[in-house]
């Protein structure tokens, strides 16, 4: 896929969706948290939309408005007319409780958890991924992480980090997410890319980027003391080497 048809399926997708003018409040009820790419707005509307957040290269977290006639972004003057904590407080119960469907599969080894969906809001859900490991998996995240692919807005890939198999694993959802990527043009691309989801909260506001994957990094574990993805993924591939097998590439 062009960089340059990416970018026009998002302006596409970006003049259906929004409604230019208007700015009647909202109904909390339809408000959710939503990633975007961060090209997904035009540069002319950017300014509009200050109060949207990058949590990771080439993704914005932004409040979306789903109406029985479409799904819009609501800009700042929308977003004012509630205040943003409050409605953002709103937008992420709400995420929270879309729901999605679930499939399991196995590559060699490596379990990965399909989630999908006509809800536009299926991929945000990386948003609040304890809660959606919680709800569909019954488990709180690992010590090490969730690998994701977040390919389009309806369709998103789990890996859970527990062992070697974590390689397999690198390879399956960097294929899926490319593939996903490329069919979903015009219909709410994201990112091809792999993220590591580490010790992970909603402010996932700083990434790094070891080898071929994003690594969410939450201001929350920095001002801890806690270690960095990068060296807890140093971390994992050293025990992994120690078994015999290469890390799973994010070092």
């Amino acid at each position: 896929m062009h960089h340059r048809t990416a970018v026009r399926a998002h302006r596409l997708d970006f003049q259906r969706v929004v409604a230019d003018g208007e700015h009647r409040p909202p109904d909390l009820g339809g408000a959710y948290l939503r990633l975007v790419p961060d090209d997904f707005l035009r540069a002319e509307a950017a300014a509009a939309f200050s109060y949207a957040r990058p949590v990771v290269d080439g993704l914005l977290e932004a409040i979306a408005l789903d109406t029985p006639d479409a799904v819009r972004l609501l800009d700042d003057k929308g977003v004012a007319e509630i205040g943003l904590e409050a409605l953002r407080s709103a937008a992420r119960a709400n995420l929270i409780n879309e729901p999605v469907d679930r499939e399991t599969v196995c590559h060699n080894g490596a379990l990965i958890h399909l989630i999908a969906g006509d809800s536009f809001f299926v991929a945000s859900k990386a948003l609040v991924l304890p809660e959606l490991l919680r709800t569909y998996l019954g488990q709180e995240p690992p010590a090490d992480g969730v690998l994701l692919a977040l390919p389009s807005r309806h369709r998103m890939a789990i890996h859970w980090i527990a062992d070697e198999h974590a390689v397999s694993a690198v390879n399956a959802l960097a294929s899926f997410g490319l593939g996903a990527y490329q069919d979903a043009v015009g219909d709410g691309q994201l990112s091809p890319r792999l993220y590591w989801w580490y010790q992970g909260q909603v402010d996932l506001d700083h990434a790094h980027r070891p080898g071929d994957a994003a690594v969410l990094h939450p201001a929350s574990s920095r001002a801890a003391g806690g270690h960095a993805p990068a060296e807890r993924a140093g971390q994992l591939r050293t025990r992994q080497s120690r078994r015999g097998r290469r890390g799973p590439g994010l070092g």
